[in-house]
């Protein structure tokens, strides 16, 4: 059941709903979304049960789900099990939305070339792992997990994130 605003942060980023429509499927403002996406990424969502509930029913049409409080997971169909230790594009986009980071605050961060973090973001499919970096531009794929585990951003599988923003090291 989605219950923290990281969830509801990565699980709108994945499904590139904007505020303004998934307020009006709601049926509240477009402010009022806003506000809860702005919480500390692991505060409870502040509403009624009624629209936790909308939100889970919302976002299973985007094939997301949010097995506990600290998990967003993305189900395939004919899912083609990949090595664990990589990272897909949907865990890229579910971990840099998760922490309230643009591309280009990450790209700083990582100080690498801005341009990097939107290809990798749309690479192939959201569930094929990320294999590497265009070509004039490469990137150790390892720096992204490092730096988001260093967060307390978990990837067990190629599907799911888990955040523990107590883990977190720095």
């Amino acid at each position: 059941m989605l219950q923290k605003t990281f969830q509801l942060r990565a699980a709108r980023a994945i499904s590139n709903v904007t505020i303004r429509d998934l307020g009006a499927y709601l049926g509240v403002s477009h402010n009022a979304m806003a506000r809860w996406e702005t919480y500390d990424g692991y505060d409870d969502i502040h509403t009624d049960e009624k629209k936790i509930e909308a939100l889970n029913f919302f976002f299973q049409q985007y094939n997301l789900s949010f097995p506990d409080s600290n998990t967003i997971e993305l189900t395939v169909k004919n899912f083609k099990n990949v090595e664990l230790n990589c990272l897909t594009s949907f865990q890229l986009r579910a971990a840099r939305t998760s922490l309230k980071l643009d591309r280009i605050q990450l790209s700083k961060l990582l100080n690498i070339d801005y341009t990097i973090i939107p290809y990798l973001e749309r690479y192939k499919s959201f569930e094929e792992p990320i294999l590497g970096t265009p070509k004039d531009k490469l990137v150790d794929i390892k720096i992204f997990q490092d730096f988001f585990e260093k967060r307390g951003i978990r990837f067990p599988q190629p599907l799911i994130i888990q955040y523990f923003p107590h883990l977190a090291l720095d």
